[in-house]
């Protein structure tokens, strides 16, 4: 399985990917970037963002041009959610090259790529969570604890590599 976004290439039959939110998505969009650096410095490979009404491919694209930084996008998933225009958010992380989040699914920006594919939250889960997750075959973490998770990630792919 392979996951383009932006200029990257991951490959997922390889090795996990780390999936950490974006604390706080308002504020200054300096402040938004160097955050996102810190989290891609900790072993983060996405970042992600909570969708805003009237957030678009340009802001996205700049966004990931500032922190260096590949981008996913949560739009809400649950009954209880606001209303969003999901087809808008897919439009504008298609135009982007970023990642569509929504519940425990994400889908690529190219379709032919594939998707959905499973998510697993770990926010506010041990370790073991993500160990579970990655050892049955789960390609995506979300994860505020990254270093962690980044390492279990890494360990996970060594030993599979090693079989």
């Amino acid at each position: 399985m392979r996951l383009v976004l932006g200029s990257r290439v991951f490959d997922l039959a390889a090795r996990a990917l780390v999936i950490a939110p974006l604390a706080g998505t308002g504020g200054a969009f300096a402040l938004r970037a160097r955050a996102a650096r810190e989290l891609a410095a900790a072993g983060a490979d996405l970042v992600e963002l909570g969708w805003e009404v009237g957030i678009g491919a340009a802001d996205l694209r700049a966004l990931a041009r500032r922190s260096a930084v590949d981008l996913a996008v949560r739009v809400p998933a649950g009954p209880g959610d606001p209303p969003v225009s999901p087809g808008t958010a897919a439009a504008a992380c298609r135009e982007a090259g970023a990642l569509l989040v929504a519940g425990d699914r994400a889908w690529p920006p190219e379709p032919s790529a594939g998707g959905p594919w499973s998510v697993v939250d770990a926010v506010g889960a041990g370790l073991e969570v993500v160990a579970v997750a990655v050892a049955r075959g789960c390609r995506l973490v979300r994860t505020e604890d990254v270093g962690p998770a980044r390492r279990v990630c890494d360990v996970l792919a060594a030993v599979a590599g090693a079989r």
